[in-house]
Order: C-alpha cells, then sequence, then structure tokens
C-alpha cells in the first residue's frame, strides 16, 4: 500500500515580494456478460403488436403466467424459488475574534554569510542515527549548501500524516510506510532548501531584512488565520500545542513558510511565462496529441430485465419481461416497471444507465443493441447468458473529435504550463550541479554532489 505526500500548498494569491526591487537595488458501469444467440434486426419504427407471451412448456402446465397485479407473479424479497435466494442490489472560554490573528513575528532575521567551509558532517555516524532509527529531532538528516535539514523538520509532517489516515490504515502498516514518507518529504524539503539557499547568495545580504519581514506581515494578516482555521483552533497558544503534539511548532512552521515563499518567487523570476506560442505550435501540438483530443460512441440507455436465476426455466423468465414490456408500450413508465420488478443490475436507478462507451459492455448482445437501435425506440426481446432484456435508447453520441478550433486556448495554456516546468526543472538541475548536497540516505555517507546526467541548460534570468 502507498501513501502519497501532498507537498505543501504556498499561497498563491500572496501579496508580491520586494525580490526583484531588492536585486535591482543590488498544479460505465459494467454490463452483463455471456453469450447467446444472434441479435434480430431490430424494426425501424415501433412495433404495431405487443410482445408475445408463449405459452410454458406441458410439464408445467399447472403453473399460470402471473399478471401485474397479481403478489405471486414473481418472487418476493427473502423467498427462494429454485433454491436460490432472490438477488437484490445491493470548554474554556473563546477569546474575540478580534484576537484570533494575533501578530506572530519571525525570529531577528540574522545575515547568513555565503557558504564558508562545508558544513556537512564526517563520515562517521553513530549507528543510532541511521536511516531506520530516526528518533532524535535535532539530527541532521541533510546538508544543502549551508541549510541544515533535521529530522524534526520530517517527524511532525509524517505524524500529521498519520492522523489524516486514522481508521484508514492500521499504526503498524503506517509504521511500515514511514521510511518512504520520510525519503519523499526530505526531497520536497532539498528541493525548497536548494532554492532558498540560490536566495540568500544572489540577493544582497542587506536585504535579507526586507523580504523576510514583508513575508512576515503577509503570515499575520492572511497565513496565520488560514492556519488557526486549518487546526481547528482558536488561538496562537492552541495553535503552538497542536502542532507540538505533532513534533512540530509555531516557529518552525514560519520558518518553512518563508522558505517555501522566497522559493516560489525564486522560480517565478527563472520561468519566463510571457513567451510568445505561435498557432503553427499550437496546431503541430494538436496533431501529436490527437488521441487526446478522440472520443468514442457513447450512449445513454435503460432497461428492463428478467434474470435466469430467479426462474424455474428460460420461459417464464421471458414471458414476465414479455408483459413488462407490453406495459410500457400501453404507456407505463419504463423507471417504474424496472423498480418493481427488482431485477438487473439497475433497477433502482429505473433501470436507467449512465454514458456508456462503446465496447465497453461484457454482454456483445446488449452492446450491438444500444449502439443500433433507434433513439427513443423500445428493443425486441433481447436474449443473453444473464437473461433477456428490452432496452430503449435515450441519447447518442458518436465517435469524433473535438476540432482544433475549439480547444486551442486550452492547448496554449499547456505548452506555457509545459515550458515552465521545463524551465523549473532546468533551473533544480543547475542548483544541483553547483550545491553541495548530503543526505542521511547516501551510501558512504559522504558528502556529494547530485549527479543529473547531464548539464542543465539553464541560463539565469
Amino acid at each position: 500500500m502507498q501513501l502519497l505526500v501532498q507537498p505543501f500548498v504556498v499561497i498563491c494569491c500572496l501579496a508580491p515580494l520586494v525580490l526583484a526591487q531588492s536585486t535591482q537595488s543590488s498544479s460505465v458501469p459494467p454490463g452483463t456478460s455471456g453469450s447467446g444467440p444472434a441479435v434480430p434486426k431490430y424494426p425501424s419504427t415501433q412495433p404495431e403488436t405487443f410482445y408475445p407471451q408463449p405459452v410454458a412448456p406441458p410439464r408445467h402446465s399447472g403453473t399460470t403466467i402471473p399478471t401485474s397485479n397479481d403478489p405471486k407473479r414473481r418472487p418476493s424479497a427473502g423467498q427462494k424459488p429454485s433454491g436460490q435466494t432472490f438477488f437484490t442490489t445491493p470548554g474554556s472560554m473563546v477569546p474575540p475574534k478580534s484576537q484570533r490573528a494575533f501578530p506572530v513575528n519571525f525570529p531577528p532575521v540574522e545575515h547568513v554569510a555565503p557558504p564558508g567551509p562545508s558544513m556537512i558532517p564526517g563520515p562517521a555516524i553513530p549507528n543510532d542515527q541511521s536511516p531506520k532509527r530516526l528518533v532524535d529531532a535535532a539530527q541532521v538528516v541533510a546538508v544543502v549548501g549551508n541549510q541544515l535539514i533535521l529530522a524534526g523538520d520530517l517527524e511532525g509532517e509524517i505524524n500529521q500524516l498519520r492522523e489524516q489516515y486514522q481508521g484508514k490504515v492500521s499504526d503498524e502498516e503506517f509504521d511500515v510506510q514511514r521510511p518512504k514518507l520520510r525519503k519523499q518529504l526530505l526531497k520536497q524539503h532539498i528541493d525548497t532548501k536548494l532554492v532558498y539557499h540560490d536566495f540568500l547568495k544572489n540577493i544582497p545580504a542587506e536585504n535579507h531584512s526586507i523580504v523576510l519581514k514583508t513575508i512576515n506581515q503577509q503570515f499575520n494578516e492572511k497565513q496565520l488565520e488560514r492556519t488557526l482555521n486549518k487546526y481547528e483552533v482558536e488561538t496562537v497558544a492552541e495553535l503552538e500545542a497542536k502542532l507540538r503534539s505533532y513534533g512540530s511548532s509555531l516557529q518552525k512552521l514560519k520558518r518553512q513558510f518563508a522558505e517555501q515563499v522566497v522559493s516560489h518567487q525564486m522560480i517565478r523570476q527563472q520561468s519566463d511565462g510571457d513567451e510568445e506560442i505561435t498557432h503553427d505550435e499550437m496546431l503541430k501540438y494538436y496533431w501529436e496529441h490527437i488521441p487526446d483530443y478522440q472520443f468514442p460512441a457513447k450512449t445513454l440507455w435503460e432497461e428492463l430485465t428478467t434474470e435466469y436465476r430467479h426462474y424455474k426455466n428460460e420461459t417464464l423468465a421471458r414471458q414476465e419481461l414479455a408483459v413488462m414490456g407490453n406495459e410500457v408500450l400501453r404507456g407505463a413508465p419504463l423507471n417504474a416497471v424496472a423498480r418493481r420488478s427488482r431485477q438487473g443490475p439497475r433497477w433502482e436507478k429505473g433501470g436507467q444507465h449512465e454514458w456508456t462507451n462503446k465496447d465497453s459492455l461484457r454482454s456483445k448482445e446488449l452492446d450491438i443493441a444500444i449502439f443500433t437501435l433507434p433513439i427513443g425506440k423500445l428493443s425486441q426481446i433481447i436474449r443473453d447468458a444473464d437473461g433477456y432484456h428490452i432496452v430503449r435508447v435515450i441519447q447518442r453520441v458518436d465517435a469524433g473529435r473535438v476540432p482544433f478550433i475549439e480547444t486551442q486556448t486550452k492547448i496554449k495554456e499547456k505548452i506555457k504550463a509545459d515550458r515552465r516546468n521545463q524551465q523549473v526543472k532546468d533551473y533544480l538541475v543547475h542548483l544541483r550541479e553547483g550545491t553541495k548536497v548530503w543526505t542521511i540516505y547516501d551510501a558512504d555517507n559522504q558528502q556529494r554532489v547530485s549527479e543529473t546526467g547531464k548539464s542543465s541548460t539553464f541560463k539565469r534570468r
């Protein structure tokens, strides 16, 4: 079983940072299966006569054909015709609201010097600090340039995930997945630290405090209120207690928020979304991805069904379906007749099926019928491996493809998104090539530079 980690979502509507200014200063229900005789050709007009109701075989001459008003016309729930069970489808005081967004200040900003001597731990790591025993919140699990990532940075998020999956997976199952979750989270933290480290190197040190002050104001004005609501608490003190119960803290949350906002802004600066996309580029994309714009034939339809397993023989099943079909021909609503019959996979929905793609039903007889029968006309009685059916097509759409003119706007946005994603990838590759990265998962526990297999084509903007 795989548990997926959702990365921290950065609020995209945050007030613009002053990064750019600072630099200048210095995202069919299945049918029934079986085989049967060939499907008869369907008349193009409504049948002029009712469905024929053949007489039962002589050995069942004592059995009368039930009518719609006869309570014995079919088995009721709980009865066991032919030895089979009848089938059915399954209190402290709360401070005033004005106190909720109590300003929370970031710790004093200290100048972080450019990377000096290596901060990467030496090769000798105690056995109790192996990847299998990350129990010390202060343990260094990764170093990115001169930025540390501690075990406590990961464990708080993992414990929150554990609460989300409470009741869905056992504690033992979750603990089996914990090492994988830890590695996934560590990769996300490393990417964020890489970009944050680039910020510290390329934005003048005297402007760091200006940027972080702006983020501090954004946190107090917008993010703090959202965080209180997310954790369902009323005060900052309650939020702090809640976070500590997970092994995290408000200070840690604020630091991660600041790093992620800075990283988001740096990535936006390095991705050029204003490059023009030509008509030829969009048309080329359309034809290269033409399967994405094709759609199969599909039908909206309804049916009446009698299933063999509820009757002594097939003749009785066909006779009862004929009675049901004649009711509909006389004006009875098909959905009411289907519900009363309590047979078929969709009887609770009045026999109505959702949009069904061609060749998606296991019953080939029904699949052929619903794609050849005239719309609005009742079919003749159809036999397959499970029983007898009468179907009616409500609406049908032929196979085709979405015209280019109808989808070119979406294609343009898709090309823009693909370009931005590629620029972000190139940017991260560039940062990894020039930044020393060490993690506790390195095979030899030595410092390493991330290998990409090829040099990036990234050009700083």
